[in-house]
C-alpha cells in the first residue's frame, strides 16, 4: 500500500512538472505579445512608408531647371532625408527592442535566479554535516552491569537530559533508554514490596528485561527503548533530520567508525541549523 501510495505522489509531481512547464511555455507566448511588441511592428512600418515616400514620390520640376545639376541636387537631397530617417528610426527601434528585450531577459533571469536559490537551500543542507552543529557531548554513558541507580542520580541532577545511553564492554553503543523507563521500573518494583535502595542497586541488564517483558503486555513501553537514529560527524544535517522523521524520535547519537558514541543532537539542533541557513540563503 505505501508503495502504492507512493508511486501516486510520483505521478503527481511528474503530471504538476508537466503542467507547470506547459504554464511557463504559455505565459512566454503571451509575453511575446504585449504593447512594447506592437509598438515596435509599428515603427518598422512606419518607417517602410516614409522610406517608400522619399524614394518614389515625384518632385515636380520647373521644365526650365531640368538640368544635370538639379537631378544631382533632388537625389542628394533625397539622400540625405533618407539617412536621417533610416538613422532616427534606427535608434528608435533600437531603443525599444533593447528595452523589450531586455525587460523579457531580467524576467527570465529572476526566474532562474529564484529557482537557483530554492535549490541552494537544499544543497547548502546537504554540505552541512553534523560535525558542524557541533554534537553536544554525553554527561554519563553506563554498561548493562552498572547499577541503575547510577543512571538516576545522573538524570535527577540534570532536567534537561531525558535518555541513558548504554554501551557494551568494548565502548560500542548499544541502546538508548527513555528516562520514564527508569521511573516505570522503580514504580514497578517498590510497588511490590521492594526498597528503593535495593532496586537502585540492580544492574541496567534488569531493566532491559523489564522493557522486554513489559513490551508483551504494554507495547507503549517498547517506545521508550531505541528511540534514537545513529548517524556519523559526516553525516548532512539534511540527512539526520530525515532519519528522525522517518523513525518519529527526537534524538542523533553520532558515532565513529567503531560505533562508539562520540556525541548527540537533538531534533531541535538540527532544525535551529535548518534554519539558519534558510536564513542566509
Amino acid at each position: 500500500m505505501g508503495l502504492f501510495n507512493r508511486g501516486q505522489k510520483d505521478g503527481d509531481i511528474s503530471t504538476t512538472s508537466t503542467d507547470q512547464g506547459k504554464k511557463r511555455s504559455e505565459e512566454r507566448v503571451n509575453r511575446s505579445w504585449t504593447p512594447e511588441f506592437y509598438l515596435v511592428f509599428i515603427m518598422l512600418v512606419v518607417l517602410t512608408v516614409l522610406v517608400l515616400a522619399v524614394l518614389w514620390v515625384p518632385i515636380d520640376i520647373p521644365a526650365q531647371s531640368v538640368s544635370s545639376t538639379a537631378v544631382t541636387d533632388i537625389l542628394e537631397y533625397r539622400k540625405t532625408i533618407l539617412a536621417i530617417i533610416i538613422t532616427a528610426f534606427g535608434a528608435w527601434v533600437g531603443a525599444g527592442a533593447a528595452y523589450f528585450f531586455g525587460r523579457e531577459n531580467m524576467r527570465e533571469a529572476s526566474q532562474n535566479f529564484l529557482a537557483m536559490r530554492e535549490q541552494s537551500l537544499k544543497e547548502r543542507l546537504r554540505s552541512v554535516s553534523i560535525r558542524d552543529i557541533p554534537p553536544k557531548q554525553f554527561s554519563f554513558i553506563v554498561k548493562q552491569n552498572d547499577e541503575i541507580g547510577a543512571a538516576w542520580e545522573k538524570l535527577k541532577s540534570d532536567v534537561n537530559l531525558w535518555f541513558v545511553p548504554i554501551v557494551d564492554e568494548k565502548g560500542a553503543l548499544e541502546s538508548i533508554l527513555h528516562e520514564e523507563a527508569v521511573w516505570r521500573f522503580l514504580i514497578d518494583k517498590t510497588g511490590t514490596g521492594a526498597k528503593r535502595e535495593d532496586v537502585l542497586k540492580q544492574p541496567i541488564s534488569d531493566l532491559n528485561k523489564f522493557i522486554d517483558e513489559s513490551c508483551r503486555d504494554n507495547l507503549g513501553i517498547k517506545k521508550l527503548r531505541d528511540t534514537y537514529v545513529r548517524v556519523t560527524p559526516d553525516k548532512s544535517v539534511s540527512d539526520a533530520n530525515g532519519l528522525m522523521q522517518d523513525k518519529e524520535v527526537s534524538l542523533a547519537v553520532v558515532v565513529d567508525e567503531s560505533g562508539k558514541p562520540t556525541g548527540y543532537v537533538t531534533f531541535g539542533d538540527v532544525r535551529r541549523v535548518m534554519f539558519k541557513v534558510s536564513d542566509l540563503s
